[in-house]
């Protein structure tokens, strides 16, 4: 099958055709000739207004919930709704149930996702069961498939554990993504601070965070091992990740979408859907984070996609289990927050998220493997207007204007239109 993009926008910082507009032409699941005024006898043309492309975007930190939480989402409704967001390639949390703590789970996982468009990808679990006590055979899972190792949201309470988890990936270089959390600091279910009182709800301060961060750097000074710090949140948390990489440590930082752009004030409406864990932040803490992906002290965007059920989210606040849907609204909550820093953006969709796994991006030129990611960063959409591809309920932003669409991902020689 031949396709032909007309009149695209290449967006590829790293590439000479960076802001070019080019037409493209696809044969099979290679970039057969980029140019302009292309003609291709019988080549499916692909045009649409405003057209910008790019190299297909990577999400790191997902939940597609199977197995055991399939009413919540399953790889397939996952997977779509990974392509509706622009995304071409998931890291998935390894915290189901069965937990992704054995070959045979790492191997259903990635036959489950086989010949979908979307690159499904698993983290094996750094305990059994994700349950924080003992190590998983790390490196059978390796073997497997598992191209990280998280315990998920499931926080290690040992830094023992955490430290011989971090000698036992330096058996074949590999890295944990690691969820910096003190659990037993963080029993409220919002940022402490002036907003917490006034709700009158008990917050989660922002050393819970800290203390974690700073552990997990020491030990990763001390071992020498990689390490990506996930959903970083605080303003002290990016500090103390600037120093460590200026001296040269094996650390990354990523932060979700939603915590560049909201803040604690949208808690004041007492909508549970604002209830994400880590809770919302402060004001300065959302500026230092968008300081730090732009510095490149934060490597990448996640979505941290977390689908929930009504039984489990539509409850009093209080009660609301925590965690966003946002795989498909990624992009343009991440644009509403640094408007004007696309290409900081997508370094931090493409080039980043890869670069903490140790994988080669996808390059927009002839001869390479098209694996691209279509859209519209002017586009005014309103999610609730289109069919979604997820089954999760839980996203605040679904009744509002937002700016920036997807417009379809192209993938293992498949085209897949996002509406």
């Amino acid at each position: 099958m031949k396709y032909l993009i007309r009149s695209a926008r290449i967006m590829d910082p790293d590439s000479p055709l960076h802001r070019k507009v080019r037409d493209i032409l696809i044969e099979g699941k290679h970039i057969a000739k980029i140019g302009q005024n292309l003609e291709a006898a019988g080549a499916r043309e692909i045009q649409f207004s405003n057209l910008h492309l790019s190299p297909g975007w990577f999400d790191l930190y997902a939940n597609f919930c199977e197995p055991g939480y399939e009413h919540r989402e399953e790889i397939r409704t996952g997977l779509n709704a990974a392509a509706a967001g622009g995304f071409t390639g998931v890291l998935i949390r390894p915290d189901t149930n069965p937990a992704l703590h054995s070959k045979s789970e790492i191997e259903f996982v990635i036959n489950k996702a086989r010949g979908h468009a979307v690159s499904l990808y698993p983290m094996g679990a750094l305990t059994r069961d994700t349950a924080g006590a003992e190590l998983t055979e790390m490196i059978d899972l390796h073997h497997a498939g598992a191209v990280a190792f998280s315990n998920g949201e499931k926080c290690l309470e040992s830094n023992g554990l955490l430290l011989r988890s971090l000698q036992y990936v330096q058996a074949f270089d590999g890295i944990l993504i690691y969820r910096p959390l003190m659990k037993k600091l963080a029993d409220g279910p919002v940022h402490e601070s002036r907003i917490s009182a006034m709700l009158g709800m008990k917050g989660s301060p922002a050393l819970a965070e800290e203390l974690a961060v700073n552990e997990a750097i020491e030990l990763a000074r001390y071992t020498g091992a990689r390490i990506h710090l996930v959903k970083i949140s605080t303003a002290g948390s990016v500090s103390l990740i600037r120093k460590a990489k200026k001296e040269g440590l094996r650390i990354t930082a990523s932060v979700s979408a939603h915590h560049l752009l909201l803040d604690e004030a949208s808690l004041l409406s007492f909508d549970e859907n604002y209830k994400v864990s880590p809770p919302l932040r402060g004001k300065k803490d959302v500026k230092a984070l968008r300081k730090a992906l732009l510095d490149g002290v934060i490597d990448a965007v996640v979505s941290d996609h977390e689908p929930l059920d009504p039984e489990s989210k539509q409850r009093e606040f209080e009660f609301a289990a925590p965690g966003m849907a946002g795989i498909e609204t990624c992009f343009p909550l991440a644009l509403a927050a640094l408007p004007g820093h696309i290409d900081s953006l997508l370094g931090a969709f493409i080039r980043g998220p890869r670069q903490v796994l140790g994988m080669e991006h996808p390059a927009i030129e002839e001869g390479a493997v098209a694996e691209l990611t279509l859209f519209d960063p002017e586009l005014e959409w309103v999610p609730s207007e289109h069919p979604r591809h997820s089954k999760a309920i839980n996203h605040p932003l679904l009744n509002t204007r937002l700016k920036g669409k997807t417009l379809a991902i192209f993938s293992h020689a498949q085209y897949v239109l996002s509406a």
